[in-house]
């Protein structure tokens, strides 16, 4: 609400990092680059996933979902959200469905983030490309519309397994993309190739540290 209401450039999570020499012209340039390719709702200026799908995610999907600006000379590239869809191998789409099997079969797990990192140890790329929402901004239309969404659908935020005994709150990672797509393309969804901020995993939270082990 804060970054809507009073017009901030980005929402920093615990936890991360930044190249301090590079990161203000990072976020600029990221900014400048969006804004030249369309009108965008959610913007990440860093963002995780497993290793396969990360050197998907830079190598094949970022070149087939580039977004184009209106200048040619743009040395930052974005692209659009990626979606399981986007995957070639059909298995690897599948993987989506089975990480939510995964999770829901789990008694174990305290959380979703948890459950997910776990079911990602595969050497396809496949499931949820990417995950890690601290460091990213959202429009004051994807602000609106998530918080309309969690008003009017309890199940939107919470979740439970079939052997699970309490809710869970679903993390924000997954909340807000599928939103934010769902309301207006996942091509108002843009990430960029020069990331600005990454996660510090390596590093104790300042915040969640019960779940460091977990990272």
């Amino acid at each position: 609400k804060k970054l809507v209401e009073e017009n901030f450039d980005v929402i920093l999570e615990d936890n991360t990092r930044m190249p301090l020499d590079l990161v203000a012209s990072r976020i600029w340039d990221t900014i400048d680059a969006s804004e030249r390719g369309g009108e965008c709702h959610l913007r990440y200026y860093g963002w995780l996933g497993s290793l396969p799908n990360i050197q998907w995610v830079f190598n094949v999907h970022s070149n087939r979902q580039m977004v184009r600006t209106d200048n040619d000379n743009d040395d930052t590239e974005i692209f659009n959200f990626p979606v399981p869809a986007d995957f070639d191998d059909k298995v690897a789409v599948e993987k989506e469905g089975e990480e939510e099997s995964n999770i829901i079969s789990s008694e174990d797990n305290n959380n979703e983030d948890a459950a997910n990192i776990s079911s990602a140890a595969h050497t396809t790329p496949g499931g949820s490309a990417i995950w890690g929402a601290y460091a990213y901004w959202v429009s004051k239309d994807g602000y609106n519309t998530l918080i309309e969404r969690l008003r009017n659908d309890v199940g939107a935020i919470v979740w439970k397994g079939k052997r699970m005994r309490n809710y869970l709150i679903k993390p924000i990672d997954k909340a807000l993309p599928r939103t934010v797509a769902a309301a207006f393309s996942r091509e108002h969804i843009h990430l960029t190739k020069n990331p600005a901020f990454f996660r510090a995993p390596m590093l104790t939270s300042k915040i969640h540290s019960k779940w460091d082990p977990d990272f």
